[in-house]
């Protein structure tokens, strides 16, 4: 039977030196997920208070018109800008559970936005 190389421990016996644990490299913590979402929800909420500031600025006829139009370019724009925030924040690995939390945060301004946020607009402006 051959012997173990010089420095070694023999089997069954555990070196008494330890790794140093490394930093953590994520950014902003265990919380960043919902950092992320609060953030894509901000520029959602943005959306749509600009959606109720140009539907109720003027006393219009049309004004349901207005509401849904611009409910639909106000969703359709925040979306995008979200949507694009959260690829390149996926991409990096630093920012990857921020990135989640406001790809997150597309899913709820559709629902929420898109449906309940458009369909009070276009229901006041009636």
């Amino acid at each position: 039977m051959s012997e173990p190389p010089e420095g070694t421990p023999p089997p069954g016996i555990q070196p008494q030196y330890s790794v140093p644990v490394p930093p953590s490299d994520r950014w902003l913590g265990r919380r960043a997920p919902y950092y992320g979402l609060g953030a894509g929800m901000a520029i959602y909420l943005i959306a749509y208070i600009t959606t109720v500031i140009l539907t109720f600025s003027e006393a219009r006829s049309d004004r349901g018109l207005m509401a849904l139009v611009s409910s639909i370019i106000g969703n359709s724009i925040a979306t995008l800008l979200v949507l694009i925030a959260a690829i390149v924040l996926l991409i990096i690995r630093r920012t990857r559970a921020f990135g989640a939390g406001v790809a997150i945060a597309i899913a709820l301004g559709m629902v929420c936005g898109g449906g309940v946020c458009t369909a009070l607009v276009f229901g006041l402006s009636s």
